[in-house]
């Protein structure tokens, strides 16, 4: 995992000294990133501020005529961009800087307002600067100081006339749709508010500069709408705004806002999370994940996971199928979304098919990264679903595949008696290739039994864990350089009708990766 830092503001009695005119801004931020990143070794890349241009983030200053405004683009560039930019490359900070980030795309703002905000950094001095803030009023939470991304670029050409010339590797905006009508919907909004920062880039001389879009994000909410939710809406916004992002060559990163949503956010009408309050997945969760998928390079996907709740939330389909290829023998195989009524939550309940030798398998479209590791590890979770007395038997294979040597290779199956809870491992490197290495009992089939495949000190282990944790077997079951110590790794999952009535097999959880 790679960490961008940021700098979201300053002390408020450093925006005091800021206000009342006395010197030494420059210095104190220039020593705060020093130490920042001498401290936080782990920082990989580093934004210098966090939205200038708006009233949460800006620092006051006090004009010409002795009333409050807030700093402008000449000011930041000499107070934040130019000794930042000096300090972090003194301390030998090696990553990549973006120089300036802007709210929505530093354009747009409060144009038809007589006075600004003024800075909510102060709020502590409420009482020493009442006057100030009575400007506050009417501003709502935010206020957006208009076109000065422009007074930011114009300040930075008298410095750095070429992109060649500018002493940071990228600029960065946060365009949410919120800010002013969207008549074409919120993501085409986003994306009209970016295409205007490209521009203005281009205008300035620094078209190709890399744009990082640091926040970005749809509320499941929607405030336009009586408060209605709307989680489709939001996983609508993630497909549409990140496949425009793709296609612009400039976009070099962009952060979904925020991970979760919380109790604060719900106070504050706002609902951008992936996940809600709770830890619930929403659409957008998937949405973002398939579209971060499609677009990460194949040597940065280090783990690949899932834990089959996509059918309980998504409104179409059962199975992520920009995670997994499907593949049955006959129209009558099914997986579905399914209510455990355990702590696994949802899982996914799947039937290959009526007859005997049907097969349902699920492979991933994507496959592991290639690297050096030696320790790797596959684990599914399952239980088997006997609908009917007798000897039904099922078959759930795992199998590993290495793109890059294909004649190496692990297929491992597990026969299954739905209701005496037998279950008999076979293992080999390839599914025509298995010879029998173990038989247990799983004792409650009401609970998941796990399986894991792990690399040890070079050799492949199998074990096999019951709901109640106890281990049922563990076995050294090969030298991993005959199956996939090597990397490029694609798993698949196979469930197959071996003999007896119908019965089902539930996933609840799937991981190939680093162990």
């Amino acid at each position: 995992m790679k960490i961008t830092g940021v700098v979201i503001n300053c002390h408020p009695e450093v925006a005091r000294m800021a206000y009342l005119g006395q010197p030494g801004f420059a210095e104190r931020y220039a020593e705060y990133v020093r130490l920042l990143v001498e401290t936080f070794d782990f920082i990989h890349d580093m934004e210098l501020w966090n939205e200038p241009n708006a009233s949460d983030f800006y620092i006051s200053v006090k004009g010409e005529d002795g009333l409050h405004r807030p700093w402008n683009g000449l000011e930041f560039v000499n107070m934040v961009i130019r000794p930042g930019v000096e300090s972090l490359r003194c301390a030998g900070f090696a990553g990549r800087i973006c120089g300036v980030t802007f709210a929505e795309n530093g354009l747009v703002g409060h144009v038809g307002r007589t006075r600004p905000a003024f800075a909510n950094t102060m709020r502590g001095y409420a009482d020493e600067f009442a006057a100030e803030f009575a400007n506050n009023q009417g501003h709502w939470g935010f206020y957006f100081q208009p076109d000065f991304a422009r007074d930011v670029m114009q300040a930075l050409r008298s410095h750095y006339p070429t992109a060649q010339d500018l002493p940071f590797e990228a600029f960065g905006i946060h365009p949410y749709p919120y800010f002013g009508p969207a008549p074409d919907g919120f993501a085409a909004h986003s994306w009209h508010l970016t295409q205007d920062f490209l521009s203005l880039l281009e205008d300035a001389g620094y078209s190709g500069v890399p744009v990082w879009i640091t926040e970005v994000g749809a509320r499941s909410l929607d405030l336009s709408k009586v408060y209605d939710f709307d989680a489709m809406a939001q996983a609508d916004f993630v497909d549409d705004f990140m496949t425009h992002a793709a296609g612009e060559a400039s976009i070099e990163k962009l952060f979904w806002y925020k991970y979760r949503d919380e109790a604060w956010d719900l106070k504050r009408e706002k609902s951008f999370g992936l996940f809600d309050h709770e830890g619930r997945k929403k659409p957008a969760y998937y949405s973002f994940r398939s579209r971060a998928l499609d677009c990460l390079p194949p040597q940065s996907i280090r783990v690949l996971q899932d834990d089959f709740g996509f059918g309980a939330v998504m409104q179409a389909g059962s199975v992520d199928k920009s995670f997994w290829k499907i593949e049955k023998t006959e129209p009558f195989a099914y997986a579905i979304p399914a209510h455990t009524g355990t702590a696994e939550g949802t899982a996914l309940l799947v039937s290959p098919g009526r007859a005997v030798g049907s097969v349902l398998r699920l492979e991933t479209r994507h496959h592991l990264a290639a690297d050096k590791a030696q320790r790797l590890k596959a684990a599914l979770r399952f239980r088997p679903k006997a609908t009917d007395p007798g000897k039904p038997e099922m078959t759930l294979g795992l199998q590993i595949t290495n793109l890059a040597n294909p004649e190496t290779g692990l297929f491992l199956s597990v026969r299954i008696n739905g209701v005496s809870g037998v279950a008999a491992f076979a293992f080999g490197t390839t599914r025509n290739a298995r010879t029998p290495v173990a038989e247990v009992g799983l004792a409650d089939l009401s609970q998941f039994a796990e399986i894991t495949l792990e690399t040890r000190e070079g050799r492949v282990w199998l074990s096999c864990v019951d709901g109640d944790g106890s281990i049922l077997t563990e076995i050294d079951l090969c030298a991993a350089t005959q199956v996939f110590l090597g990397r490029r790794l694609r798993g698949a999952i196979e469930v197959s009708r071996t003999k007896g009535p119908i019965h089902f097999i539930e996933l609840s959880r799937f991981r190939l990766g680093r162990g």
